[in-house]
């Protein structure tokens, strides 16, 4: 950016007002500060695949870009900041969000934590080691969680999984027997009994009482899922010359209303005449700049 003199120094001298955001891969200081990176070396740098996978696995970064995506995330949140700035003091600012800070920012929890007791958190087998927080097979071969770290619904469990007995059983009569002391003991019998019956009747029969539990659902299956398509979470966006594409939103509604997405990404060169019009320029002089090659396809002939 320096050399093409877009560095924040440069356009700030022009425009002071400037809100200038840059995305780094390890962030402005350091030795590295001009290093390169991608999602990959982002979640290895920042900790993350450390602590993904089975405990007897190796590291496992996400197949899910979360690197580039709490990038942009963060991106955003700065840009947002900056002009929040500049409408109390009139003045711009730069910002800087790196894959490594938002790789860190995103595992707060786990970091801070390991920052104040100095104990590394370790991997679980099927998500975790409590309970009534973790992963479990159903009869139908699916996969469905668990995710309910309050004292809730002890006594109804035991009736729903057909164990009534254990519910004052001396090793699970407190929840902390439950969660931790005696959990190993306590996943073994949910093991089983999961296996009775298909993962939508478990779900089912646990929120009905109170215990939070939803499907683990692939990408297929959540592009179906009806909340997602209730909410517009996926909406279909035209695009000329075809049929509409579904497409994943933001997520935010307005007033109760989704906000839409009004067209795809541009096709390369999609507006290449719109915005030289706009400067001034006249179709013959954009006549000749595609002539010289300067705009359009780049040739195959070297």
């Amino acid at each position: 950016m320096e050399r093409l003199g877009l560095d924040y120094g440069s356009i700030a001298t022009v425009n002071p007002r400037i809100v200038y955001v840059q995305a780094s891969a390890y962030g402005p200081a350091g030795d590295e500060r001009d290093a390169g990176a991608f999602d990959y070396i982002a979640q290895a740098r920042g900790g993350f695949a450390s602590t993904n996978g089975e405990p007897d696995d190796p590291p496992l970064p996400s197949v899910v870009a979360i690197g580039d995506q709490s990038g942009a995330l963060h991106a955003c949140i700065a840009a947002l900041a900056g002009l929040a700035g500049r409408a109390a003091t009139g003045t711009g600012a730069k910002y800087d969000t790196s894959l490594l800070g938002s790789m860190l920012a995103l595992q707060s929890f786990d970091i801070d934590n390991y920052l104040f007791t100095g104990e590394l958190r370790e991997r679980f087998y099927n998500g975790g080691t409590r309970p009534f927080w973790r992963v479990y097979r159903a009869g139908d071969g699916r996969w469905f969680v668990i995710g309910m770290l309050l004292d809730r619904a002890w006594p109804e469990v035991c009736e729903v999984i057909g164990r009534p007995e254990i519910a004052a059983d001396a090793r699970f009569d407190t929840y902390r027997k439950r969660m931790f002391e005696h959990a190993p003991a306590l996943m073994t019998i949910l093991e089983e009994a999961f296996l009775s019956a298909p993962a939508r009747d478990w779900i089912e029969r646990l929120n009905a009482i109170g215990m939070l539990a939803a499907p683990v659902q692939d990408h297929a299956e959540v592009a179906r899922d009806p909340q997602v398509l209730a909410n517009a979470y996926i909406q279909p966006v035209e695009r000329p010359g075809g049929e509409p594409v579904p497409m994943v939103s933001i997520g935010v509604t307005i007033d109760d209303e989704p906000v839409p997405i009004p067209r795809p990404a541009p096709q390369l060169g999609e507006h290449t005449e719109e915005v030289l019009l706009e400067h001034g320029y006249s179709w013959e002089e954009i006549a000749e700049l595609r002539a010289a090659g300067v705009i359009g396809p780049r040739g195959t002939d070297g």
